[in-house]
């Protein structure tokens, strides 16, 4: 076997790995840190999905290498903030589930009504995670 196509094979191999354990970490992550996703665990299966086709039709052009980590680090940041307020769909007043759900935030932390904006946020960041190695696999 050619050394060329042989370091591709491994390359390709190594990427793959680095896209799996990325997507398992971030399912796990997010929904411990962003309460709300942990009812939706296929939301980031499914931007993995989207984010590694974007990344795929991106396939040729200007490298995105430099977006890999910036975007992580965008994504690790607002699941920080977001895990520090409670959001619920049914009123902006506390009730027992919210208090089971949220019991280890301050007091003072601020209840936020629907959750559309954390879903759609971690789902556009978990896809823009994923472009990257999408164009790199492709």
């Amino acid at each position: 076997m050619e050394p060329r196509l042989r370091r591709a094979g491994l390359e390709l191999v190594a990427v793959s790995f680095l896209v799996l354990f990325q997507e398992l970490a971030l399912i796990r992550w997010l929904g411990s840190q962003v309460r709300v996703l942990a009812y939706f665990p296929n939301l980031v299966l499914i931007s993995a999905f989207l984010g590694l086709g974007i990344g795929a039709l991106r396939a040729g052009r200007a490298p995105l290498r430099w977006l890999w980590p910036a975007s992580l680090l965008l994504l690790g940041a607002s699941a920080q903030l977001l895990s520090r307020v409670a959001f619920t769909q049914d009123s902006i007043e506390a009730g027992e589930h919210l208090f089971l759900l949220y019991y280890d935030l301050p007091k003072g932390a601020p209840v936020v009504e629907g959750v559309r904006l954390p879903i759609a946020l971690c789902f556009a960041l978990s896809a823009l995670c994923f472009a990257p190695l999408g164009q790199r696999i492709a």
